[in-house]
């Protein structure tokens, strides 16, 4: 007898309950972080300097560490970071992770009308994400500075949907070529990936058509001018030096095999739960794009992208964080292999069906309920242990002490929705500077 379709519909309310109390529980999650390493640049220039000082910060961090300092992205994140109470910066930055998640699902789409369907899969894909990077999610987005990592990755994505939906549109060019400018600025892997999707954009376009496609050579230059003066800088070469790269591209060959092996073992729970979803968008007549065998390679193809800048350099201890947009390349691509594979159930109902992926998808959501549960208590130890540490700088301001030695951090290793780049033993270190200049302080250091 089939299975009504009543029942099928009350499988969804769990869904919606659990998928809405799970975005309030990540929000909840915003009040319990903390400052630490940069964010005490930040904060003491806004708090205690003047534009003036933001001004030769960045000269500073332009001459010494990178052009990216002159990227409106990250700008944006340092100021944020500098004005705002941390609670509200990191909520800002899981505003922008949900909707970078609607953004790979807009991508998929086939339209570019948001439907209740759209809603409920961001929530679903925001609620694995949160618990499939566990390598990412602390630094990018319960992580004030860090955010900058989640605001490029909302910018990437924008221009990869706008190049997919308005393409031939002649009044959105003007906005699809900033966006290339703008994506040249962006951290390199990410914005050597989109050069390089635009490169091939080009050779495809000419392969099948015998033609140049016009825009896409102009988006392209749009980009090498944003990428050129923000890599061609003094800090770039100076950094490129300290890190030793290797041009071998026999080593980097390795490298990227190592690398990109890391990153789909780190991944591994976001790209199980990618294929349930799309399972899910299958059996609940999701609008697929057409195209959906050109995405998924563009996907992959991104995925790959995003990787080789790190095989020159991979002991640079930005790769790790940097898998965030790697994150979100391979799970779309992912959440199209699970809607591509085909399933033997003909010869059960329709209800049935979408009843046992929505059964599937509830069994998914508790896995993670467990999960909030356990950071949850673990949020709540660090919070404390921080809010000590503060209270000791605060108290040490106006007690005549110019020396602090403090206690390190206990971080239990199962807590991955925070990081913590801790203070070392010796005052000198740039971060025992950044905090003891910033609280008044002759100089911190771990006991």
């Amino acid at each position: 007898m089939e299975l009504s379709k009543k029942l099928v519909n009350y499988s969804f309310i769990p869904i919606w309950i659990l998928t809405i109390t799970g975005l309030f529980i990540l929000v909840i999650f915003c009040f319990f972080t903390y400052n630490y390493a940069d964010d005490y640049i930040h904060k003491y220039i806004w708090e205690q300097g003047t534009f003036i000082d933001f001004y030769y910060f960045v000269k500073d961090y332009y001459l010494t560490h990178g052009g990216r300092a002159l990227s409106p992205v990250i700008l944006i994140a340092w100021i944020l970071t500098g004005v705002l109470p941390v609670y509200l910066v990191t909520m800002i930055w899981l505003s922008v992770h949900f909707i970078n998640c609607l953004l790979i699902l807009m991508i998929i789409n086939n339209s570019i009308h948001i439907t209740r369907l759209d809603i409920i899969s961001t929530l679903l894909l925001l609620l694995f994400s949160w618990v499939g990077m566990k390598t990412h999610i602390g630094y990018n987005v319960y992580w004030a500075t860090g955010g900058y990592m989640t605001l490029s990755g909302f910018v990437g994505l924008v221009f990869i949907f706008s190049l997919k939906k308005f393409y031939s549109s002649s009044k959105i060019k003007k906005s699809i070529l900033f966006l290339a400018f703008i994506c040249g600025t962006l951290p390199e892997n990410l914005s050597l990936a989109i050069g390089g999707l635009l490169t091939l954009f080009i050779i495809f376009y000419y392969i099948r058509s015998k033609e140049i496609k016009i825009d896409y050579i102009v988006y392209l230059l749009g980009f090498i001018i944003g990428f050129a003066i923000t890599f061609f800088t003094p800090g770039t070469f100076q950094r490129m030096n300290d890190e030793s790269i290797d041009f071998s591209f026999s080593n980097a060959f390795f490298n990227f095999i190592d690398l990109f092996g890391f990153y789909l073992f780190r991944n591994k729970v976001l790209l199980f739960f990618s294929i349930i979803l799309g399972f899910f968008l299958k059996f609940n007549n999701f609008d697929m794009s057409r195209k959906i065998l050109k995405l998924l390679f563009l996907f992959l193809i991104l995925s790959v992208l995003v990787t080789i800048p790190f095989s020159f350099m991979p002991s640079m201890p930005f790769v790790k964080r940097a898998g965030y947009f790697f994150s979100f390349f391979i799970s779309g691509a992912f959440i199209i292999i699970g809607w591509m594979i085909p399933l033997n159930l003909k010869d059960i109902g329709f209800n049935y069906r979408l009843f046992i992926i929505n059964i599937s998808i509830i069994i998914c959501l508790v896995y993670i309920f467990y999960n909030l549960l356990t950071q949850f208590l673990l949020l709540q130890d660090i919070k404390n242990q921080m809010n000590y540490r503060e209270l000791l700088l605060e108290n040490s301001k106006g007690s005549g002490k110019s020396y602090l030695f403090l206690n390190p951090i206990t971080l239990d290793e199962k807590l991955f929705t925070f990081r913590l780049l801790e203070l070392s033993t010796d005052p000198n270190f740039n971060d025992n500077i950044r905090i003891s200049k910033y609280y008044g302080l002759d100089s911190v250091s771990l006991k």
